[in-house]
């Protein structure tokens, strides 16, 4: 994740390799586990919602050659993640093992204009789903 200061790891993304008979893979059984936030972190993310700023993710275009260090990158206004915790949505677009795409958002809507709330739980709670 980027909180203002260039991308750092933020958490873990896994998944089962699925081989067909006709040799394409696939991914299955996503998982993606956050890591805590530190206190730095916290305070970059205060900093992002006192600002009305930008928090974005990266992912590895593909899974299997991290080499490559190719990036599918999407961004939301800080200030839509926070409810009780860190709530966001991820849908990560694949063509095989490929990620094409990733909407982040919120769960459910942000609305305008958008007031600056703190989490009661410094935790992400991410509900990923894999298309």
């Amino acid at each position: 994740h980027d909180l203002g200061a260039g991308f750092v790891p933020a958490g873990s993304f896994s998944a089962r390799l699925k081989s067909s008979a006709h040799g394409s893979q696939t991914l299955t059984k996503l998982r993606f586990t956050r890591n805590e936030l530190t206190g730095d972190e916290k305070d970059a993310f205060k900093k992002l919602l006192d600002e009305d700023g930008f928090y974005s993710i990266r992912l590895l275009s593909n899974v299997l050659d991290p080499a490559r260090k190719d990036y599918v990158v999407s961004s939301i206004k800080a200030r839509c993640i926070p409810r009780e915790s860190l709530d966001e949505h991820i849908v990560i677009h694949m063509d095989g093992v490929n990620i094409l795409a990733v909407n982040y958002g919120s769960v459910g809507g942000c609305t305008y204009p958008r007031p600056v709330k703190m989490p009661s739980k410094w935790v992400f709670n991410s509900y990923t789903v894999l298309k």
